[in-house]
C-alpha cells in the first residue's frame, strides 16, 4: 500500500504525487517546454507545479469558484496558466493541441457514457504520440458497498462529501474495452493510504498511462 501526504504546495493543499504520476511527470523533463492540459484541475495545485517547470499549461474544471481560485494564485506566484471554464466530455480545444493530458481523482464523477465521452476528446485533443494520465476508482474500493446503484458500476451516496455525485467504479477488462483506441496502454491496480484532520483513509485506484 503507498501511502500520501496531504501537502501544500503554492498555497493549495491536496494529496501527494503518487509514485506513478511523478513517473509520469518525471518522463517530460528532458521534452522542453510542452504544452499540457490539467482536466478537472480543482484548486490547481498541480497546474501551478507543472507551470513551475516552465510548461504550457491549460487548467480546465466547471466549477468557477475553483477557477478563480487558481486564477488568484496564479497571479501570486507570476505563473502563466490558461484557465478554462469547461466540460470534460465536451472539450472546447481543437484537434491534436496538447502534448498531455492529465486527469485525475475527477473522471470518475460521472457516468459511464460521459467517462467514455471524456476519453473520446482526450484522444481527439491529443497530439499523435501525446499521452493521457488519469486515476479512476476501482470495484475494490470500499465506498462500491455503500450507496444506490443507479447504472452498472455507477452510484450514488458511497462518498461523504460528495452524496450527490455519481461515482463510476471499473474493472481492468472495462478500461481495457473502453482505451482501444489508444496505441499503448499501461493499467496499474493501487491501494493508497492517507490521513486527514486525524482520520486514516484507505482508497483503491486504477492508476492509467495512454498513448495516442
Amino acid at each position: 500500500m503507498e501511502h500520501l501526504e496531504v501537502v501544500e504546495m503554492f498555497g493549495v493543499k491536496g494529496l501527494s504525487f503518487s509514485d506513478s504520476f511523478r513517473a509520469f511527470i518525471d518522463s517530460f523533463l528532458k521534452c522542453g517546454k510542452i504544452k499540457i492540459l490539467d482536466l478537472g484541475c480543482g484548486y490547481g495545485q498541480k497546474s501551478l507545479f507543472m507551470a513551475s517547470l516552465g510548461w504550457e499549461v491549460t487548467a480546465l474544471d466547471i466549477d468557477l469558484k475553483k477557477l478563480d481560485f487558481l486564477k488568484e494564485k496564479a497571479k501570486e506566484y507570476h505563473s502563466q496558466i490558461n484557465v478554462v471554464k469547461g466540460s470534460m466530455d465536451n472539450l472546447p480545444f481543437q484537434d491534436r493541441v496538447f502534448d498531455a493530458v492529465i486527469c485525475l481523482s475527477t473522471i470518475h464523477h460521472q457516468k459511464f457514457y460521459s467517462i467514455q465521452n471524456t476519453l473520446s476528446e482526450i484522444h481527439r485533443v491529443l497530439r499523435p504520440g501525446g499521452r493521457l494520465f488519469f486515476d479512476i476508482l476501482s470495484t475494490k474500493d470500499a465506498s462500491y458497498a455503500i450507496g444506490e446503484m443507479i447504472e452498472p458500476g455507477t452510484k450514488l451516496g458511497g462518498r461523504e462529501g460528495e452524496e450527490n455525485v455519481p461515482h463510476h467504479y471499473t474493472t481492468k477488462k472495462e478500461l481495457e474495452e473502453i482505451l482501444t483506441n489508444y496505441s499503448k496502454t499501461d493499467i496499474d491496480e493501487n491501494e493508497f493510504s492517507y490521513s486527514y484532520q486525524g482520520e486514516k483513509y484507505t482508497c483503491v485506484l486504477f492508476e492509467i498511462t495512454a498513448k495516442k
